[in-house]
């Protein structure tokens, strides 16, 4: 006898998870063979939405130097700002450490290519370093020191 009613239950629960799978199979039907995804273009870094932006700040021993660095890169379809750093206080304690630029995390395959691009323009490699706040304005910064 107990052999039959443990070969009942057994039989009851099968029933059971066959009835859960088929209703959720049947409420899921058209989502498993065709999903509601719908695909997006690839973005490359040079061909973003918003264009990378490099600010160049100079000290008056590298006026030159930026003038041609940014003419270089507005030729390249960068978005070049040339402002002095005479006035800034937060540059003033670099103007004899060696030139570097500044970048955003995000965007570090495409300014380690601009960072060579620099070097190989001036002559020396310059320093790279990441923001630690980055700013909403600017993808890099680029610092000409006297040095």
């Amino acid at each position: 006898m107990k052999v039959y009613k443990k070969t009942n239950y057994f039989y009851v629960v099968i029933a059971i998870l066959l009835i859960l799978i088929s209703t959720g199979l049947l409420l899921n039907w058209n989502n498993l063979f065709r999903p509601s995804l719908t695909p997006q273009t690839f973005i490359k870094s040079g061909s973003s939405l918003l264009p990378y932006k490099i600010a160049v700040y100079y000290f008056p021993g590298q006026k030159n130097a930026a003038r041609a660095l940014s003419y270089y890169f507005e030729q390249k379809n960068y978005l070049v700002d040339l402002l002095p750093a005479k006035g800034i206080a937060k540059l003033q304690h670099k103007k004899y450490s060696p030139s570097h630029i500044f970048f955003k995390q995000e965007e570090m395959a495409q300014a380690m290519s601009v960072k060579s691009e620099i070097g190989s323009i001036i002559g020396h490699p310059i320093n790279a370093y990441r923001f630690s706040e980055p700013p909403s304005d600017v993808s890099m910064i680029v610092v000409f020191t006297n040095n």
